[in-house]
Order: structure tokens, then sequence, then C-alpha cells
């Protein structure tokens, strides 16, 4: 759950930080409604090895992947994570993550591969996923997710059974279960 901090006059300043045990996510806006101008920063914390590091603002832009596979993370998928747009390797796979794929993970235009297997997600496949068009690797094996697999579109129809193995609730293709 984040923390919100509000009120710093006149200016409005809005803080949210997700922790994922030694991963700190933040998000930071800061709006002036004398000029209406707002602006957003991001930031990720990574805690390795009793060393910090430290990446923020534009610099995420220019990520091509971002690899927190077994880490013990814990809570919900951050929305957050659909802005690093430029992204191409994203890889949550192995933790303890619950509740829904979050739909912002569409606009992950440059995504080349998603994995989040081996998790405790919920919920359905959003199907805005199908619009990542250079999506080559994707897995959500091994969760608890329900309901049917996306349309399959080019991309989609590459992935096997293995891509959807261990959620005994997805039905449709290429899923062995018909709905």
């Amino acid at each position: 759950e984040p923390l919100n901090f509000y009120a710093f006059s006149p200016s409005y300043f809005r803080r949210k930080i997700y922790t994922y045990g030694s991963i700190l996510l933040g998000q930071y806006t800061v709006y002036d409604p004398n000029d209406g101008y707002a602006q957003e920063d991001v930031t990720i914390d990574f805690l390795s090895k009793s060393r910090s590091h430290s990446s923020k603002g534009d610099i995420l832009d220019f990520k091509s992947g971002l690899d927190l596979s077994s880490n013990n993370l814990s809570g919900e998928i951050p929305n957050e994570l659909g802005k690093l747009s430029q992204i191409q390797a994203l890889n949550l796979s192995s933790n303890q993550l619950t509740g829904y794929i979050p739909r912002t993970l569409s606009n992950l235009s440059q995504i080349q591969s998603l994995d989040l297997s081996y998790n405790r997600l919920s919920g359905e496949i959003p199907p805005e996923l199908t619009d990542l068009h250079l999506l080559k690797f994707f897995s959500v094996a091994h969760n608890n997710l329900s309901g049917r697999v996306p349309d399959i579109k080019p991309q989609f129809g590459a992935f096997d059974n293995s891509s959807y193995g261990g959620n005994p609730l997805l039905c449709g293709l290429p899923s062995v279960k018909s709905c």
C-alpha cells in the first residue's frame, strides 16, 4: 500500500512509495496551482549487499531491462512500472507478488521479454497485453490466473502452453483446457 504525503502550500506535493524488501519504487509529483505546471519524477532505489543504488528521472527511460527475479518481493505489481515505456525486458519471476497483472504493462511498447512466472498473481491476463507487438518471450506460468487466454495475435501465437502452465483456472488456446 502506498504512503501518501500531501500539502506543501502553495504547491501540491504527492509522494507514493512502494517497498519490496530491499527495493524502493517512489513516484513524486509536484503541482503548482498558480501556473498549472506539474512535474513528475520516478525513482527506483535498490539496496544490495549493503550498498544503495539509485536511478531516477529520465535515466529510467534508457534502462533496457529490469531483472527483479528471486528477490522475495511481495505485494502488488505497481502500475507505475507501465511508465518505463522504453524498457525491453522485465523479469519479476519467482517472487511472492499478488493481485492482478496491471493493465498499464501494455504501455511497455518496446518490451520484448516479460516474465511474471512463479508468483501468486490472480485474475485474468489483461487483453491489452496483446498490443505488445515486439514481445518475443512471455510467461505467466505457475500463478493463480483464471479466465480465457487473450485472443491469439501473431506474437501470442508463438507462446506455447509452458507460458501459461500451472494456472489450473486458465482456459483457451494455447492452454490445454478449453473454455
